[in-house]
Protein backbone atom coordinates (compact mmCIF):
# COMPACT_ATOMS: atom_id res chain seq x y z
CA UNK A 1 0.00 0.00 0.00
CA UNK A 2 3.00 1.92 1.22
CA UNK A 3 4.54 1.94 -2.91
CA UNK A 4 1.16 2.64 -4.40
CA UNK A 5 0.51 5.99 -1.90
CA UNK A 6 4.19 7.01 -2.46
CA UNK A 7 3.29 6.34 -6.39
CA UNK A 8 -0.02 8.24 -6.74
CA UNK A 9 1.58 11.29 -5.05
CA UNK A 10 4.34 11.38 -7.29
CA UNK A 11 2.46 11.52 -10.07
CA UNK A 12 0.31 14.23 -9.06
CA UNK A 13 2.91 16.35 -8.04
CA UNK A 14 4.17 15.98 -10.95
CA UNK A 15 1.21 16.90 -12.80
CA UNK A 16 0.75 19.70 -10.11
CA UNK A 17 4.65 21.14 -11.70
CA UNK A 18 4.02 20.61 -15.20
CA UNK A 19 0.94 22.99 -14.97
CA UNK A 20 2.90 25.46 -12.90
CA UNK A 21 5.16 25.58 -15.54
CA UNK A 22 2.63 26.10 -18.56
CA UNK A 23 0.79 28.60 -16.19
CA UNK A 24 4.18 30.30 -16.28
CA UNK A 25 5.15 30.07 -19.55
CA UNK A 26 1.41 31.26 -20.79
CA UNK A 27 1.83 34.34 -18.62
CA UNK A 28 5.38 35.09 -20.21
CA UNK A 29 4.34 34.70 -23.44
CA UNK A 30 1.11 36.78 -23.00
CA UNK A 31 3.01 39.50 -21.26
CA UNK A 32 5.38 39.63 -24.49
CA UNK A 33 2.66 39.94 -27.04
CA UNK A 34 0.73 42.74 -25.02
CA UNK A 35 3.95 44.48 -24.61
CA UNK A 36 4.51 44.42 -28.29
CA UNK A 37 0.96 45.07 -29.36
CA UNK A 38 0.77 48.24 -26.80
CA UNK A 39 4.63 49.65 -28.44
CA UNK A 40 4.04 53.65 -29.04
CA UNK A 41 6.20 53.25 -31.71
CA UNK A 42 4.43 50.46 -33.80
CA UNK A 43 1.10 52.42 -32.79
CA UNK A 44 2.28 55.37 -34.44
CA UNK A 45 3.11 53.26 -37.90
CA UNK A 46 0.33 51.47 -37.78
CA UNK A 47 -2.01 54.91 -37.64
CA UNK A 48 0.52 56.46 -40.34
CA UNK A 49 0.08 53.36 -42.44
CA UNK A 50 -3.46 53.94 -42.20
CA UNK A 51 -3.74 57.63 -43.30
CA UNK A 52 -1.17 56.97 -45.87
CA UNK A 53 -3.73 54.22 -46.93
CA UNK A 54 -6.78 56.13 -47.20
CA UNK A 55 -5.06 59.10 -48.78
CA UNK A 56 -3.53 56.72 -51.36
CA UNK A 57 -6.78 55.34 -52.18
CA UNK A 58 -8.60 58.53 -53.06
CA UNK A 59 -6.49 58.61 -55.87
CA UNK A 60 -6.67 55.59 -57.19
CA UNK A 61 -9.75 52.01 -57.77
CA UNK A 62 -9.47 49.01 -55.68
CA UNK A 63 -7.14 47.28 -57.96
CA UNK A 64 -4.61 50.19 -57.35
CA UNK A 65 -4.97 49.59 -53.54
CA UNK A 66 -3.97 45.92 -53.92
CA UNK A 67 -1.28 46.77 -56.82
CA UNK A 68 0.26 49.43 -54.55
CA UNK A 69 0.00 47.17 -51.11
CA UNK A 70 2.10 43.82 -53.29
CA UNK A 71 5.12 46.73 -53.74
CA UNK A 72 5.49 47.21 -50.30
CA UNK A 73 8.38 46.19 -48.16
CA UNK A 74 7.83 42.79 -46.32
CA UNK A 75 6.83 43.49 -42.94
CA UNK A 76 10.45 43.69 -40.34
CA UNK A 77 8.34 41.13 -38.08
CA UNK A 78 5.09 39.30 -37.35
CA UNK A 79 3.36 42.12 -34.93
CA UNK A 80 4.45 44.65 -37.70
CA UNK A 81 1.12 44.68 -39.83
CA UNK A 82 1.02 48.16 -41.38
CA UNK A 83 0.66 46.76 -44.87
CA UNK A 84 -2.27 45.54 -43.78
CA UNK A 85 -3.61 48.68 -42.36
CA UNK A 86 -2.36 50.46 -45.73
CA UNK A 87 -4.56 48.11 -47.99
CA UNK A 88 -7.51 48.09 -45.75
CA UNK A 89 -7.85 51.87 -45.62
CA UNK A 90 -6.97 52.07 -48.90
CA UNK A 91 -9.74 49.79 -50.40
CA UNK A 92 -12.19 51.71 -48.33
CA UNK A 93 -11.04 55.12 -49.54
CA UNK A 94 -10.44 54.11 -53.29
CA UNK A 95 -13.25 53.72 -56.12
CA UNK A 96 -14.65 50.58 -56.08
CA UNK A 97 -13.59 47.62 -59.11
CA UNK A 98 -16.02 45.89 -60.67
CA UNK A 99 -16.26 42.25 -59.32
CA UNK A 100 -13.12 42.70 -56.97
CA UNK A 101 -14.58 40.73 -54.15
CA UNK A 102 -15.47 37.20 -56.41
CA UNK A 103 -13.91 34.50 -54.99
CA UNK A 104 -12.63 35.78 -52.09
CA UNK A 105 -13.36 32.96 -49.37
CA UNK A 106 -14.88 34.05 -46.12
CA UNK A 107 -12.13 32.06 -43.79
CA UNK A 108 -8.54 31.81 -44.39
CA UNK A 109 -7.88 29.50 -47.37
CA UNK A 110 -4.15 28.69 -47.45
CA UNK A 111 -4.76 27.61 -51.24
CA UNK A 112 -6.59 31.08 -52.33
CA UNK A 113 -3.20 32.90 -50.50
CA UNK A 114 -0.42 30.07 -52.19
CA UNK A 115 -2.83 30.96 -55.74
CA UNK A 116 -2.88 34.38 -55.45
CA UNK A 117 0.85 34.90 -53.85
CA UNK A 118 2.95 32.16 -55.68
CA UNK A 119 3.82 34.88 -58.20
CA UNK A 120 5.85 37.25 -55.42
CA UNK A 121 7.12 34.27 -53.60
CA UNK A 122 4.01 33.92 -51.14
CA UNK A 123 6.32 36.82 -49.48
CA UNK A 124 4.68 38.18 -46.32
CA UNK A 125 3.67 41.85 -47.84
CA UNK A 126 1.50 39.96 -50.78
CA UNK A 127 -0.20 37.90 -47.51
CA UNK A 128 -0.76 40.43 -45.79
CA UNK A 129 -2.34 42.73 -49.03
CA UNK A 130 -4.87 39.58 -49.52
CA UNK A 131 -5.61 39.23 -46.00
CA UNK A 132 -6.69 42.64 -46.17
CA UNK A 133 -8.70 42.35 -49.48
CA UNK A 134 -10.35 38.97 -47.53
CA UNK A 135 -11.29 41.44 -44.42
CA UNK A 136 -12.47 44.31 -46.63
CA UNK A 137 -14.72 42.16 -48.66
CA UNK A 138 -15.95 40.18 -45.36
CA UNK A 139 -16.39 43.21 -43.81
CA UNK A 140 -13.67 42.11 -40.90
CA UNK A 141 -12.94 44.01 -37.70
CA UNK A 142 -15.20 46.98 -39.08
CA UNK A 143 -16.61 49.25 -36.58
CA UNK A 144 -19.23 50.95 -38.51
Amino acid sequence: MQTRTKVITGIVSGVLILGLVAVGVLVGVSYYVLKRIDNPELVKKLEAAKSDGTEFGKTTDQNGCMDKGLTLPSPSDSFDIRDHYFVKACLRSSRPTADFCDGVPFLLDRDWFDKKCSAFGNNAACIEAFTAKRDFCHRVGDKG
